[in-house]
């Protein structure tokens, strides 16, 4: 579809490529798109992450506020102890329970949950 004229800009907020999919949906629709990112999300330091998967076992409740949290904590679950990253002993211990904020971040978590 063709750019209609004199329209103004969809300001895309999200971290996302000019052909990430929002910005791309946009253009479909023929609108002009103007990227600037409100948030960056850069990898920290994954010490303390793996520090605190070690301690799993410790914590009551594990809640997320991001999807990219969740993605860092399964990224790192492999890395965990084989006490906290197995299923069967996560079925044993059972004690730490996983949430999220929200139905986007609520959904990756049941990756997370012992069965």
């Amino acid at each position: 579809m063709s750019r209609v004229p004199d329209l103004k800009p969809v300001v895309v907020t999200r971290a996302e490529t000019s052909d990430g999919p929002l910005t791309r949906e946009l253009k479909s629709l023929g609108l002009p798109t103007l990227l600037w990112p409100a948030v960056s999300v850069t990898p920290a330091d994954p010490g303390p992450l793996t520090a605190a998967l070690a301690a799993l076992r410790s914590f009551g409740w594990i809640v997320f506020a991001s999807r990219n949290a969740v993605a860092a904590v399964l990224e790192r679950l492999p890395a965990a102890p084989p006490a906290c990253g197995s299923r069967r002993s996560a079925r044993r211990a059972r004690k730490c329970c996983v949430s999220g904020a929200g139905p986007w971040t609520s959904c990756p978590t049941r990756r997370m949950r012992p069965r």
